[in-house]
């Protein structure tokens, strides 16, 4: 998910509010996050990634994590519908 928003772990400490060495430990298999640390993680990057594709070929900048937080809660309360390709 990092690879494909191409953000660094400083940033997903920032957006996600996990600590950077928590997040590096976990990254490298070192000490597993916690189920709920986990799934924030998971939520917190997937609604951006879906966002960025579901909106493509426009351009949104997502490298900050303040931008980023900005346009969660957006995302959150509008659920994001794919359109068929023809």
């Amino acid at each position: 998910m990092m690879r494909a928003l191409g953000v660094s772990n400083a940033f997903v400490s920032a957006l996600c509010q996990i600590e950077q060495t928590k997040l590096s430990y976990a990254f490298r298999q070192l000490r597993p996050l916690s189920n709920e640390e986990g799934l924030l993680l998971a939520t917190t990057l997937g609604r951006p990634i879906e966002l960025r594709e579901t909106i493509a070929p426009l351009q949104i900048d997502l490298k900050t994590p303040k931008n980023a937080k900005a346009v969660l809660p957006f995302v959150s309360a509008n659920p994001i519908q794919h359109e068929e390709e023809s």
